[in-house]
């Protein structure tokens, strides 16, 4: 039998962006995702904002920001915000997800909060399927048909969508389960000893930070490896504690090529050329890495089922 290739953290970055210069159509739907939330209609819930962050009909933008209070400054920061952009959640855009839309430029105005809660459950779904076939279709360059696999996007989709969006619930449930124990913690906390909070909050940082890097792999299981979202987890937290030093390499090296890219997105407006040389480089860059991650999480499940 033929000992299975292992690549270092820099072979599988660069093994990931070979991929995606033989497969160039992986970056249509990034591309595609990012033209729609760019050019696209808009969906605006700003009166529903407004009366929420109890906003006057003076646009906070007339008021200025220097002596704006802190409520006023996170209403301007959310009160314009376009609906549509939620369906950047689970895709790599070079598209705020926070993008403006006021009521001016809206192609639809929501006023009412059953509507907006259907709105948001409706995008968030619609989100969550497009990052599963995303994911389906550029796991193709990782999996092999000579490693027995002949199943193609549909297949994949279909088998790996109701996973995926298991694996980002329980995420999303037990963050949210989590940051509600730690402000009740850190609230009793403060009460008895002042001025402990902030310690708490720093150890569990560091405890958070860890739970990340342990787990930041089950996305590539869900999809290389077709298992469970528990399943998944499990895997990503063995090959992390197997191979801790290169994991945690690849999961910073990946973090920050995303964070230094992320700026330069976030500097470009909408200067038509410009934008769209970004949304192509983000969709470029985004699936390099993406692809990254995969072979490197398949290289290290299959050096561990050899030597088991």
């Amino acid at each position: 039998m033929v000992v299975p290739e292992r690549h270092g953290v820099i072979d599988s970055v660069a093994t990931g962006f070979l991929v995606t210069n033989r497969h160039l159509p992986f970056l249509a739907l990034p591309i595609a995702l990012d033209l729609l939330l760019w050019l696209g209609p808009k969906i605006s819930i700003q009166p529903l904002l407004n009366r929420l962050f109890g906003v006057g009909s003076t646009p906070l933008t007339e008021l200025g920001m220097t002596g704006a209070s802190a409520n006023d400054q996170l209403a301007a920061s959310l009160t314009e915000f376009n609906l549509l952009g939620l369906l950047s959640l689970a895709m790599p855009s070079s598209r705020s997800m926070f993008l403006s839309a006021g009521e001016a430029d809206a192609a639809l105005t929501i006023g009412t909060w059953p509507l907006a809660f259907a709105a948001v459950v409706v995008l968030f779904t619609a989100a969550l399927l497009i990052g599963a076939f995303y994911r389906s279709t550029v796991v193709q360059g990782v999996i092999e048909p000579a490693n027995g696999n002949t199943d193609g996007i549909y297949d994949i989709f279909v088998q790996a969508a109701p996973r995926y969006v298991r694996l980002l619930l329980i995420v999303i449930g037990l963050a949210m389960a989590g940051l509600a124990a730690l402000t009740a913690l850190i609230t009793v906390a403060d009460a008895v000893v002042p001025g402990v909070g902030s310690v708490i909050v720093t150890v569990t940082a560091g405890v958070i930070l860890w739970l990340v890097i342990l787990f930041y792999l089950s996305e590539s299981a869900v999809f290389v490896s077709g298992y469970g979202a528990v399943a998944s987890l499990r895997a990503s937290a063995q090959i992390v504690r197997a191979f801790l030093w290169p994991s945690v390499g690849l999961f910073f090296l990946l973090r920050l090529i995303g964070f230094g890219m992320g700026m330069i997105w976030g500097l470009v407006g909408d200067a038509s050329l410009v934008t769209v040389a970004a949304i192509g480089g983000n969709a470029y860059i985004a699936t390099g890495l993406t692809l990254a991650a995969m072979v490197y999480y398949r290289d290290r499940m299959d050096s561990m089922r050899w030597n088991a």
